[in-house]
């Protein structure tokens, strides 16, 4: 989709957009999840009150209809009445695992909402803590979760599956309330999805039901399923136009004034950083005096652990490369005395030091002082790994990626790299939901941009014009350099997210302490319904696992 948006609304991030964020920005890298395990039956209530909101009517081009007393998509009423009735049977069949003000969930709702939250989670859509995601070619109970002991992805899911449904419900009707309608684009996804799933359930020689009941489990219904979806979307829409309600009411003067009371804060530095002996006084003075570049920086890198592990040298990059790193980062990586060395004011390129740490000492060489570089501009067609959009499950997905991606590649050359050309192939190719039809990205900031293609774009070096093959966290992808959008910083836009973000939170928890969203749960069908999940989880690991095996001995064959 094209960017042209107001700086207010250039903060809010599309899902498929945050490919760097848990690298460069998250800080809770370290804190560990660590499951409930005590009596969990009540969230909320106690409060008579809660924050309201003031949003601009969406425009939007469909018809509506009532469901409920609220204003709803017409091609979606029809769904959400019968999906409640379906609701209903299954909770007296099955049992509830929770309610949610006055909306009950089925055990077969949540063994639904399970697995998907299995997917959602290799997706990295789920804001794990620790940044961490499942693989989808094993079951979530066998896969440990992180260092916790006796804790695995199954623990996890299960307990984002409850938080999850309890946030869904809240805000869906939060919105409603609110008059919110679903985006245009959203709408346009979701509006012909029954007729799909109805369509291939056929091809199948089943009905809809049947062929979701065998992907999940017995009692999942079409118009469950898609009701699922509508919510999230729903939620997905409502949070997106909640932050820029949030955002724009901070004025670019007040934004400006944050920023510079501490710069440092928001700005980014490129560093190399190489940990060596606390107690080696010869060895910082010997850095100091042969380090002039980075080259003689890689020089000392490669002696100094040349008997640690003598294939240093080919390692040496990614084991000493810090770019836009931020200084909570630097301080929860190696400590704040590094932190403060990096980000000292008159810091310029070439400088070096050798800061102590609590167990060893920091050898620090500094390629890009701290900056906080403009937006950028940009054409991309790029090649997913797989049809889930995900990180790539094995080598033979990202081969193909990359080969699909260095045909267009070729192409362009073969077209003189002109625009017309990359706008051409973009639109014949490229499988990226964040740029328009011609592959344009207008306005994109570097914690969006992805480690590769930002550490590309930001070279010194970087012209109008230049095109290359990166690997991006979902696929391989061409991508063609436009420029720069000037004075529009990614400290500014990082501070208004920021904003936006404290004032969401703020938000949505006066929504979990009003009466009237109370939630209660029932830990024995919860127990149960996340086993349904988990079967379903197992079934459809096995079935990509095969998938991976197939391909790489195909590969093998093929060699």
């Amino acid at each position: 989709m094209a960017k042209e948006k107001t700086k207010a609304k250039k903060i809010i991030i599309p899902v498929v957009a945050v490919l760097l964020a848990a690298a460069l920005l998250v800080t809770g890298y370290f804190v560990w999840f660590r499951p409930e395990h005590g009596k969990i039956n009540e969230y909320g209530g106690g409060s008579d009150t809660k924050k309201s909101v003031d949003l601009a009517p969406s425009e939007i081009h469909y018809e509506t209809a009532d469901y409920k007393g609220y204003k709803v998509p017409e091609v979606f009423a029809e769904i959400l009445e019968q999906a409640d009735k379906d609701s209903e049977a299954a909770c007296k069949k099955y049992g509830v695992a929770m309610t949610v003000g006055d909306n009950k969930i089925s055990e077969t709702e949540f063994a639904m909402a399970y697995f998907d939250m299995f997917i959602y989670a290799a997706d990295n859509e789920i804001d794990d803590p620790q940044g961490l995601t499942p693989e989808l070619t094993a079951a979530p109970a066998d896969q440990p979760y992180g260092k916790e002991e006796n804790v695995t992805w199954a623990d996890r899911l299960k307990e984002e599956t409850e938080k999850a449904l309890r946030k869904r419900y809240i805000l869906f009707y939060d919105a409603l309330e609110n008059g919110f309608m679903l985006s245009d684009e959203t709408f346009y996804e979701l509006s012909g999805l029954k007729k799909e799933v109805e369509y291939s359930a056929e091809m199948k020689l089943q009905t809809a039901d049947e062929m979701l009941s065998d992907s999940y489990c017995e009692g999942t219904t079409v118009c469950l399923y898609v009701r699922n979806l509508i919510i999230r979307g729903y939620v997905l829409d409502y949070e997106k136009a909640l932050k820029e309600n949030f955002a724009s009411a901070h004025s670019d003067k007040e934004i400006k004034g944050i920023y510079d009371k501490n710069p440092s804060k928001y700005n980014y530095v490129d560093v190399r950083i190489l940990q060596i002996y606390l107690e080696d006084e010869e060895g910082a003075k010997r850095a100091k005096k042969e380090i002039k570049d980075l080259e003689s920086f890689y020089d000392f890198c490669v002696d100094y652990y040349k008997e640690i592990d003598p294939n240093f040298e080919d390692i040496k990059d990614s084991q000493t490369g810090y770019n836009f790193a931020r200084y909570d980062r630097l301080e929860t990586l190696f400590g704040k005395d590094v932190a403060e060395w990096c980000f000292a004011k008159g810091r310029k390129t070439g400088d070096v030091g050798v800061v102590p740490s609590d167990d060893f000492a920091c050898l620090i060489y500094v390629e890009k002082p701290q900056y906080s570089p403009d937006s950028v501009n940009f054409h991309e067609s790029l090649t997913l790994f797989n049809e889930s959009g995900v990180s790539a499950q094995s080598d033979a997905e990202s081969a193909e990626a990359k080969a699909a991606a260095k045909r267009q590649y070729d192409l362009l050359v073969k077209n003189k790299g002109t625009v017309e050309a990359m706008e051409e192939i973009a639109g014949l190719y490229n499988e990226s939901g964040r740029s328009d039809e011609s592959g344009v990205c207008e306005g994109v900031y570097v914690y969006e941009l992805g480690y590769n293609l930002a550490r590309w774009a930001l070279s010194p070096d970087r012209k109008a014009g230049d095109y290359k093959v990166l690997e991006a966290d979902n696929g391989w992808g061409v991508f063609m350099f436009d420029g720069f959008n000037e004075g529009d910083k990614d400290a500014y836009s990082l501070i208004r997210h920021s904003l936006a973000e404290d004032e969401y939170k703020e938000y949505y928890e006066s929504l979990l302490n009003f009466n009237g969203n109370k939630v209660v749960s029932d830990k024995s069908v919860i127990k149960s319904a996340s086993e349904k999940g988990e079967k379903s989880c197992a079934k459809f690991a096995e079935k990509r696992l095969q998938r991976v095996n197939d391909a790489q001995e195909a590969q093998s064959q093929a060699q």
